[in-house]
């Protein structure tokens, strides 16, 4: 990748990853697993949620299948939004990590904004693909720092705003557009040629 690739913040990173050029480095990538939790709630006992983790450290994680088919039609009628899978297009993509996930009707995706410190962590940086064929209604939920000292305490030490973690740099993906344009070879159009016999074949007459 160049100079303008390699910078997160630039127009030409977002485009790559929407097109889907970027991807999770391999030694994140190889430790990303998918599981069920239950935890000791009843509920998730008979209905364990599934959990797909897309990047570690800083975490990003789907929640699938969190909202029912009743519940999504329930939430059509109250509020008239169109929960719907995209067929294409409108991803959402961390150009930091490298991560790119589409939308998926009914799952939720969770990542943390902030440091343990409360201060802004730069590397969760994201954005919307632009939506090419369908549509895209998502659901915000906001989960406040305050309150939350036991289930994501401090760490001793501070962390300060910024990114503070070193993350591998992510991948260019080998994708089938890319290795076609990169194999495409204009061919020069073949031009006979024949030695002269005479002045006349040399000259061109427009007459």
């Amino acid at each position: 990748m160049d100079d303008e690739e390699n910078d997160p913040n630039s127009p030409e990173t977002y485009q790559a990853m929407c097109r889907g050029d970027i991807g999770v480095p391999v030694q994140i990538s190889s430790r990303l697993t998918c599981r069920y939790l239950t935890e000791n709630h009843p509920f998730l006992k008979i209905a364990p949620f599934k959990i797909e983790t897309v990047y570690i450290n800083p975490d990003v994680i789907i929640f699938h299948d969190v909202l029912s088919d009743g519940e999504i039609n329930s939430m059509k009628e109250l509020a008239k939004p169109r929960l719907s899978s995209v067929s294409r297009g409108g991803a959402t993509v961390f150009p930091y990590l490298g991560v790119s996930v589409p939308p998926v009707k009914g799952a939720a995706l969770f990542w943390y904004n902030l440091h343990s410190s409360g201060e802004p962590n730069h590397a969760m940086l994201h954005a919307g693909c632009s939506v090419l064929r369908g549509s895209k209604w998502v659901a915000t939920k906001w989960i406040l720092q305050g309150g939350q000292e036991l289930i994501k305490p401090c760490n001793l030490e501070y962390q300060p705003e910024g990114i503070n973690d070193k993350i591998p740099s992510p991948m260019l993906k080998e994708t089938r557009e890319r290795k076609l344009f990169e194999e495409y070879k204009p061919v020069p159009l073949r031009q006979e040629k024949r030695l002269p016999q005479n002045q006349e074949d040399i000259e061109v007459h427009d007459e």
